[in-house]
């Protein structure tokens, strides 16, 4: 298991520490059982209609409830996207800052 976190590139001591943790799925993988196998099918093409699923099970059926109603919604797209760039920002002002307080105490 490896873990990754969020730091600035301009100072690298310098962590985001958001809360957030970020999991890699390697939705390429036949490996495992075959329930997992289906998942990761499905999460590469987010539909049922896909012949490669060989399990269709509660689980699945219900991250397709789930995501066909999240593709159906508007409001969706623009708060991604809203958020994305808020934390981006957010991103750009604390390496900014945490740059510009480096610089002042190396004066």
């Amino acid at each position: 298991m490896y873990t990754f976190r969020e730091q600035c590139a301009k100072v690298p001591e310098l962590l985001l520490e958001d809360g957030t943790s970020k999991i890699f799925l390697n939705v390429m993988s036949r490996n495992g059982r075959a329930e997992l196998v289906s998942l990761l099918q499905y999460m590469k093409h987010t539909t049922l209609e896909n012949a490669d699923i060989s399990v269709m099970d509660k689980r699945i059926l219900h991250l397709d409830s789930i995501v066909e109603e999240v593709k159906q919604t508007e409001e969706w797209e623009v708060v991604r996207l809203k958020n994305h760039t808020d934390v981006l920002i957010f991103q750009l002002r604390v390496c900014v800052g945490a740059t510009n307080s480096k610089l002042q105490s190396q004066i």
